[in-house]
């Protein structure tokens, strides 16, 4: 199952990319607001994994531009930014979840397999329990 994983912090970001690999997922990464959109583009992921504070163009626009092309998309917000005002931006952009760093490596996979299982059981019914790489 492919991720896009978009985090302004190159550290963080090849961190969670190997996260994701070691999961299991095909990850795709991106730095910034305007080559997530273009990434998100060319592999059309099934989730996406978005920060909020980027240089570019803020993780809620990104999101709000993903969400408008694509209803079906799963947009996890991991973001710092963690008031409930913040929290209820990006859910009303369209995010299916928030995460708030710094966040728990198992808190992460245990999420990211649930939503895993959940793409697979809206695309694909009867492989649900199935491994999703």
């Amino acid at each position: 199952m492919k991720v896009l994983a978009v985090e302004n912090n190159p550290k963080l970001l090849k961190l969670l990319a190997h996260l994701l690999e070691k999961e299991g997922f095909e990850t795709i990464t991106a730095e910034g607001g305007a080559e997530a959109l273009e990434k998100y583009r060319q592999h059309k992921p099934e989730i996406i994994c978005l920060d909020v504070l980027m240089d570019d163009m803020s993780g809620i626009e990104v999101c709000r531009q993903i969400r408008a092309s694509d209803p079906a998309a799963v947009i996890l917000m991991i973001t710092s930014k963690s008031r409930d005002v913040d929290v209820a931006e990006g859910l009303a952009a369209g995010a299916n979840d928030y995460i708030v760093k710094p966040f728990d490596l198992t808190d992460i996979t245990t999420r990211m397999h649930g939503v895993a299982q959940s793409v697979i059981a809206r695309n694909a019914p009867d492989k649900v329990g199935e491994s999703f790489a």
